[in-house]
């Protein structure tokens, strides 16, 4: 297949943008990913995810390439045969990009450790608890403080995290290496007051709501952190200019690749002023956003259609407070 369009690479975020609102890799979505790769193009995802919840939608993109394959060598996880043939993924919202099959950290922009010890001590006042994630991989460790100041969603949290939660004293957090980020679960008033002091320590800051631990979930990364940077990053890596790479999102921590892409697309379930940040417009992700995208590179016209709502010279600044 000769391809007139102008982009190489499409990178679109996962969560209400990759897969549909049932969490669904859909398959009219699957088999679009399936012909851009066969037509040359490099597909890949930025996400918020670590990298053991990306996986298992690595092994949904990978299953056209092979069927499940025992690699449990050296107790490794079961994975599939063409796991190891996509291309590197963004992960932690730019906090780093990997191999797809983990094994290799190609780009880190960790949270310095004295700025990370400010921000905890910060918290830990507010009656905060963080979470601190280490630079790893395959097994990220989430280190945290004592028990009296989990939230109730925070006990959720951990809960489903139990294997990989190790409890601190707090002034032994982040004293090693320094983390990829912090986090913090609660009501959303607590969190929101927590950020300017959040900002002096040169952190920005991702506040959004989860469903399933009913509460909100505060991201905190280093200031510089952003999946627009870890996207040129790649796509410098690969060969490749922003100017040919299309970028899709649907929330806060989309709006620096989208601003900074070749033709960013917020979808239509896209969270309420995301479009400014988005040269173009797309279907909601329960209408194949995806998919329809790739059609239309494929057919060899602009993806998406024209955002009124776009401003050329909109910036995401550092995220803080939202």
């Amino acid at each position: 297949m000769t391809i007139t369009s102008p982009y190489r690479m499409v990178v679109a975020d996962i969560d209400g943008t990759l897969l549909d609102s049932a969490a669904t890799l859909r398959p009219r979505v699957r088999a679009a990913i399936e012909r851009a790769r066969q037509a040359g193009i490099v597909f890949t995802v930025a996400t918020g995810r670590r990298y053991l919840t990306t996986l298992p939608v690595l092994e949904s993109l990978a299953e056209p390439h092979g069927v499940p394959s025992l690699h449990a060598q050296d107790g490794e996880r079961q994975t599939l045969r063409g796991v190891a043939d996509l291309p590197p993924v963004v992960l932690q919202a730019g906090a780093m990009v990997v191999s797809a099959d983990g094994r290799q950290i190609l780009y880190r922009d960790p949270m310095p450790g004295e700025d990370a010890r400010r921000a905890i001590g910060a918290l830990v006042k507010l009656g905060l608890q963080p979470i601190v994630y280490e630079d790893q991989v395959l097994e990220q460790r989430l280190a945290t403080g004592p028990t009296q100041f989990d939230s109730a969603g925070a006990r959720r949290y951990f809960e489903g995290n139990r294997g990989l939660t190790l409890r601190l004293p707090y002034e032994e957090l982040a004293t090693g290496a320094d983390p990829l980020q912090l986090a913090v679960i609660g009501e959303r008033g607590p969190l929101e007051a927590a950020v300017p002091l959040l900002e002096l320590a040169h952190c920005r800051t991702i506040i959004s709501y989860s469903e399933g631990l009913d509460s909100y979930f505060m991201e905190v990364f280093h200031h510089t952190c952003n999946k627009g940077r870890a996207v040129a990053q790649l796509a410098g890596q690969l060969g490749l200019e922003m100017a040919q790479t299309v970028c899709i999102g649907d929330n806060w921590n989309d709006v620096e690749m989208l601003a900074m892409a070749g033709c960013g697309l917020a979808v239509g379930n896209a969270a309420p002023r995301i479009a400014p940040y988005a040269r173009r417009l797309a279907p909601s992700n329960d209408e194949d956003a995806v998919a329809v995208i790739i059609e239309q590179i494929l057919a060899g016209e602009e993806p998406g259609v024209e955002n009124a709502a776009y401003i050329p010279s909109g910036s995401a600044g550092t995220g803080v407070g939202r």
